[in-house]
Formats: structure tokens, C-alpha cells, sequence
């Protein structure tokens, strides 16, 4: 499922009180969120009228799905690792 913040611009008040424009997510921008810098992100995410992106953008892309991978294969020598079970308990 999307992160709701994704599906919807977000509205938020100026300083002032007086009604901000809506906001739309980084990752739905056209910027491949995986690709980025963090400290990018971070600039990006403060630039009035964008928020910061939701998980699901770092997994979107090229650069998502090698990041996907990756954190996959960390998972796994984790499991491994700590000796965990791949078995599903039974109730």
C-alpha cells in the first residue's frame, strides 16, 4: 500500500496562519529519491511546496531497485548471522 501522505498533497499553514499551497511528495516530482544524496533530500524536502518523499519512493527506479536488493541481502546475513528461523510459528 502507498504511504497516505503519497496519495494526497498535504496542507499546511504559513507563519502567518494564512493557508500554505499543497505540497507534493518528492518521489512524485520526477526525482529518483534512491539516486539522491541525502543531504539532497534533505534540501529538497525543505523547499516550499515539496515534501519529503514517502518509503516507497526509495524503492522506486533503477537506483530503488538496487537499493531493494541490497537491503534484502542484508536481511539475510542478519538471518543467517543471528541464526534466526525461516519457519513460520505455529499457533
Amino acid at each position: 500500500m502507498n504511504d497516505l501522505h503519497e496519495m494526497r498533497p498535504q496542507q499546511v499553514a504559513n507563519a502567518d496562519g494564512s493557508e500554505a499551497q499543497p505540497s507534493a511528495p518528492l518521489g512524485k516530482l520526477g526525482y529518483e529519491v534512491a539516486a539522491m544524496p541525502f543531504w539532497e533530500i534533505q534540501q529538497a524536502s525543505g523547499t516550499p511546496g515539496v515534501s519529503p518523499p514517502g518509503t516507497d519512493a526509495y524503492y522506486e527506479g533503477s537506483a530503488g531497485k538496487r537499493a531493494k536488493r541490497f537491503v534484502q541481502q542484508l536481511y539475510e546475513v542478519d538471518f543467517v548471522l543471528y541464526n534466526y528461523s525461516l519457519e513460520v510459528p505455529s499457533q
